[in-house]
């Protein structure tokens, strides 16, 4: 779909305007669409179909070059693409069974989140408000990708690195008791990595 931009407007401004009325007008569409994008950032499997058809394939390793994403020569070297059958296959292996699962990474962000509300032992704990900044954070990545983008797994990296920690600090603080040594040894690292958003 093409569309010839009005005499002394930006095609960019254009656009933002299209997008704001859209979402004015159809809020519950607009709600339902990034709803389903956050959904599928923590689904079991990451083969299936994205909600823009697209799916994870250009994201993978593959054995041999798929389709619209060949490289057919590289620029300033007179080298054509090539594939190393024997590491293409470990790294096609490896890519279809060891990735972390959508739901353990919702675990991870609970976990995070509960501990920074103070539930079980994390209320005194001084690890909550580490886990909570780093749950949070995850989410609002996510989220906020979700709601200005066409969904791609390239957006949901940030998980990979902020939820697991929030839920090791969030397991950790619910779970350990306050006189523990290597509680207390757990939040005199927080303090040192985090020294403003640990509490004493």
């Amino acid at each position: 779909m093409t569309f010839a931009v009005p005499a002394g407007k930006d095609r960019m401004a254009v656009l933002a305007d299209f997008n704001r009325r859209a979402i004015r007008q159809q809020p519950l569409r607009y709600f339902r669409a990034v709803a389903r994008d956050v959904g599928v950032s923590f689904a079991p499997t990451r083969q299936r179909a994205t909600p823009n058809g697209l799916g994870i394939l250009p994201w993978t390793f593959q054995r041999h070059f798929h389709g619209a994403y060949v490289l057919w020569r590289i620029p300033r070297f007179d080298v054509s693409p090539r594939v190393d059958a024997g590491q293409a296959g470990f790294l096609t292996t490896y890519n279809r069974w060891c990735y972390v699962p959508g739901p353990a990474l919702a675990a991870c962000a609970l976990a995070g989140i509960l501990a920074a509300l103070g539930v079980g032992r994390a209320k005194r704990s001084g690890l909550r408000s580490a886990a909570g900044m780093l749950a949070a954070t995850a989410i609002v990545v996510v989220v906020t990708a979700a709601a200005t983008a066409e969904f791609s797994w390239r957006y949901q990296l940030p998980q990979l690195f902020l939820l697991p920690p929030a839920g090791a600090l969030g397991l950790t603080a619910m779970l350990r008791r306050i006189d523990d040594p290597e509680a207390r040894d757990g939040r005199a690292t927080a303090r040192a990595v985090l020294p403003n958003l640990v509490t004493r």
